[in-house]
């Protein structure tokens, strides 16, 4: 990218188109990035709120704490990437505009913040594995292979940044492998955290069986895959402008289908009800007929004489 204005023999005019497209795709990136991060806020705060719903030691269940804080650790990275990505736009566009240099600097993919970038965008992906392989483990019980395969495609990704060797086309191979993997086991897992459902009518049963193709693939790493194949082939393209756009996105997506997976579990477990909830709520006794008095006819007749 940065050859672009390095000994350039582009016309004017096409040098000045390539700046004007740069700027457009940096707005659009930000814009996207924005959007999402604020879906993101909504998301987080329901499952926050779900999560800790009368929070108490004793009621609180430890699973639901785990996944308030790695929610919270995604949220923050988010954050982080939002917050990073607008001081290098006010940088490099409004107090260094009149700099061409600092154009294919922004985009150049060696450059130090867009490293800092995708290792926040790696780091939510490894939270997001860890997590599936937990699920994995709760359905089928199988943890060596998925645990295998996160680890190797964790150190691809942070090693690409430094190992030149490394190509784009092994992390898409590690990654398609990886989520291809994830998502056949978690579509066939039986609805372990879905209550039962009544079917009364035709519309109703197609309405859940709707509702389970969509739990299955935001539980699943199918959008995590579309988000992880569009950008490594804008990556292979050598796009790096939409590159910049994918990568600005992929924190703040995974992190809203965190939160979504998040709030159905927690919703789920409340469902079927804790024990001190149980026990809290006792049903109370049946009075049997031999605790009515037995001076109850007495009276009666008694009340008859009277009227």
């Amino acid at each position: 990218m940065s050859n672009l204005y390095e000994g350039s023999s582009f016309p004017a005019n096409i040098t000045s188109r390539i700046e004007q497209n740069i700027l457009v795709s940096r707005i659009l990136a930000l814009v996207l990035e924005s959007t999402f991060f604020g879906i993101f806020i909504v998301a987080y705060s329901m499952a926050a709120g779900e999560l800790l719903r009368g929070y108490r030691p004793s009621r609180t269940t430890r699973r639901n704490v785990i996944l308030f804080g790695v929610n919270t650790l995604m949220f923050g990275l988010a954050m982080t990437h939002l917050t990073r990505s607008v001081n290098d736009t006010l940088d490099l566009f409004v107090a260094d505009g009149a700099d061409k240099e600092s154009l294919p600097q922004l985009f150049s993919l060696n450059w130090a913040t867009n490293i800092e970038l995708f290792y926040i965008y790696v780091t939510q992906a490894f939270g997001g594995d860890a997590f599936i392989i937990y699920r994995l483990f709760v359905v089928w019980k199988v943890v060596v292979l998925p645990s295998i395969l996160m680890l190797t495609n964790a150190g691809v990704d942070y090693a690409f940044m430094l190992v030149e060797a490394l190509n784009s086309l092994i992390i898409f191979n590690g990654t398609s492998l990886e989520n291809v993997f994830y998502t056949a086991l978690t579509i066939w897992s039986p609805p372990v955290w879905s209550e039962p459902h009544l079917y009364l009518s035709r519309a109703c049963f197609s309405l859940v069986r709707y509702r389970r193709v969509i739990e299955a693939i935001l539980q699943s790493a199918e959008i995590y895959w579309t988000a992880s194949i569009s950008l490594t082939v804008m990556l292979f393209l050598g796009s790096s402008s939409y590159y910049i756009s994918c990568l600005a996105i992929s924190p703040h997506l995974i992190g809203v289908i965190f939160s979504l997976i998040s709030i159905q579990i927690a919703r789920a477990s409340s469902a079927q009800g804790n024990p001190s909830d149980e026990s809290r709520a006792r049903p109370l006794p049946k009075v049997s007929p031999s605790h009515v008095p037995n001076q109850l006819p007495e009276l009666l007749s008694g009340r008859e004489g009277v009227l």
